[in-house]
């Protein structure tokens, strides 16, 4: 089996790498210290948006710069869509994704989804089902795959097991390896140059080979996808970081700069990074929904 430096991250996906698939004790274990890391103990629009950005984060994302990342987000306020919608074009919301593979897509990922969350209801379908019974599982997650920007069925099966759900499974590059090492070659591994990530058909085929598989071991079939993950990976629990414990006033002088269309010299000619989204009217009724976009611009395709 490979192993894990538990300090300085994880193994990253390698094609050429083997991984002993073994669902022992100690990977239960952890599967169980990760659950208590990620899961929502409280599903509300809030920390749902939150677990979201989660999701639109971990594409093609190491773990270690992933938590990372989002933990400076949430401890500097932008697990607020408000503020990121507010806040997308300036040098600080910049900086906090500097570090993240693809960070331009991904900003624009979260702008946009910022702004579809705002006027969805498709959150709250799916909050009050969690607390009735989750009989909706794969319909609301097949909905949120097509209609939330930046998540496509894999970072929707992410967001659902972590607010409750345990039937849906996140397919990433490992879990392509683990059906190919078990004889499933009729599903590639996506390299995201040559092969990209599998259509919604083809994502479902694979998902309930790996459910049957997790029946036989008596595990959840989303329980079984993170105790494989965690096999192939070396996770481990100090990888995780709370965002509670990021100290926002240390970075203020990192943080804390003019925005980028103040910054851009105009004898260098850099564009200004351009409006993606709606501007919203922030002032909205305590409890209430926005109040109708007092300014429009066009929408760009973000993915």
């Amino acid at each position: 089996m490979l192993v894990a430096d538990e300090k300085r991250g994880l193994r990253q996906y390698d094609q050429a790498k083997q991984v002993d698939w073994t669902i022992t004790p100690r990977i239960k274990e952890l599967a169980d210290q990760y659950m208590a890391f990620h899961e929502l103990g409280e599903v509300n629009n809030r920390t749902m948006f939150e677990c979201t950005m989660f999701s639109v984060l971990a594409a093609r994302q190491d773990y270690g710069n992933h938590v990372k990342i989002y933990a400076n987000l949430l401890a500097n306020g932008y697990g607020n869509p408000f503020k990121i919608i507010e806040e997308q074009t300036t040098l600080n919301f910049h900086r906090m994704l500097a570090g993240a593979s693809g960070p331009n897509q991904k900003r624009e990922r979260l702008a946009a989804l910022a702004e579809w969350w705002i006027g969805s209801k498709l959150p709250d379908k799916v909050i009050a089902d969690v607390t009735d019974g989750q009989k909706k599982e794969f319909r609301y997650r097949d909905c949120f795959a097509s209609e939330a920007p930046g998540i496509a069925h894999k970072g929707a099966s992410m967001l659902f097991g972590h607010i409750g759900y345990r039937n849906v499974v996140p397919i990433d590059t490992w879990m392509q390896q683990y059906l190919q090492d078990h004889g499933h070659l009729e599903f590639p591994r996506s390299d995201y140059i040559t092969v990209g990530g599998y259509g919604a058909e083809e994502y479902k085929k694979a998902e309930a080979i790996m459910a049957e598989d997790a029946k036989k071991q008596g595990i959840a079939p989303y329980m079984f996808q993170v105790m494989l993950w965690i096999a192939a990976t070396g996770w481990t629990p100090k990888q995780y970081i709370d965002p509670k414990t990021i100290d926002v006033k240390s970075q203020q002088q990192i943080w804390d700069r003019p925005t980028l269309e103040d910054t851009i010299d105009p004898l260098i000619g850099i564009p200004k990074p351009p409006v993606l989204m709606k501007r919203w009217n922030k002032q909205t009724p305590q409890g209430g929904r926005l109040k109708e976009p007092d300014e429009t611009f066009h929408e760009q395709t973000l993915f």
